[in-house]
């Protein structure tokens, strides 16, 4: 069996007909152009069957591209198709395929849920430094600052109960 060796440079999308482009190189580093076109795709369509849909049909070009990265260009298919403005659908998508650092993951739904986690997968695997990377340092060691975040089921006071308490004594 042959070894896939495509390499993906950029993914976007085609309004008319709707369609994935994906342009890649190969194992020369020679670019090519693959378009997938999106069959029965509507405003109303689930975008992750769909993502999934594509990604096996065409595995052999779309095996490196994350999953999540599919679903974004679908999103802003679906929402060119309810006739959105192009500048609104970018900033709204972009929006929506972001981690916020303050936002609480314990009040989403669980899709929502999931989509935050393909989404911090794929940046960590985009971020990750792999021993071939020329920046990669093995057992790298790194000092933290003491910022001790005070919490009131961990306080010292909550010790000092607990020694006294006649239940354990």
């Amino acid at each position: 069996m042959s070894e896939i060796t495509q390499k993906m440079r950029k993914l976007g999308i085609r309004f008319d007909p709707p369609s994935l482009v994906l342009i890649y190189s190969n194992d020369k580093m020679k670019l090519h152009q693959r378009v997938m076109p999106v069959r029965n795709f509507n405003a109303g369509s689930n975008v992750n069957f769909f993502a999934t849909q594509l990604k096996q049909r065409h595995e052999e070009f779309l095996h490196s591209v994350p999953l999540i990265s599919i679903e974004k260009m679908l999103r802003i298919l679906q929402e060119h198709i309810r006739g959105s403005p192009l500048e609104s659908i970018l900033k709204n998508i972009n929006s929506e395929y972001e981690i916020n650092p303050d936002e609480d993951l314990n009040k989403l739904t669980d899709d929502q849920l999931h989509r935050k986690k393909l989404i911090m997968e794929a940046s960590f695997v985009a971020n990750q430094l792999q021993p071939s990377d020329p920046d990669y340092e093995y057992d790298r060691q790194v000092d933290f600052e003491d910022n001790k975040i005070e919490s009131g089921w961990d306080s010292e006071s909550n010790a000092k109960e607990t020694e006294t308490d006649d239940f354990w004594g």
